[in-house]
């Protein structure tokens, strides 16, 4: 039996990545534009961790993975604008970090 995604993985997925069988995204990038996005959706409910490693499986996604875990997925990437927009937020929170300490 074939078990189907969740919708809104599928939502997020295709309002944010790009599947390519040679494409390849950070886990943790990945993970959290995914919170991030259920929280700018309002959703009701954002998957754990474990339940979103199963969805991105179930997409057919390939983990790549070393001794801590996965750290990659193969066949996904992120939309530029949305690996931009996590990388412009990091940077903004290590400046407000650094301000305060």
């Amino acid at each position: 039996m074939v078990r189907k995604n969740n919708p809104h993985v599928v939502r997020f997925l295709r309002d944010n990545c790009i599947v390519d069988t040679e494409a390849e995204a950070m886990h943790k990038e990945l993970w959290q534009t995914y919170c991030e996005w259920t929280h700018l959706k309002r959703m009701r409910r954002t998957l754990c961790l474990r339940s979103f490693y199963h969805h991105c499986r179930l997409a057919g996604f390939k983990p790549v993975s070393e001794k801590q875990g996965v750290v990659k997925w193969k066949g996904v990437m992120l939309k530029p604008r949305c690996s931009t927009a996590i990388n412009a937020r990091h940077r903004n929170n290590e400046l407000d970090n650094d301000a305060h300490s």
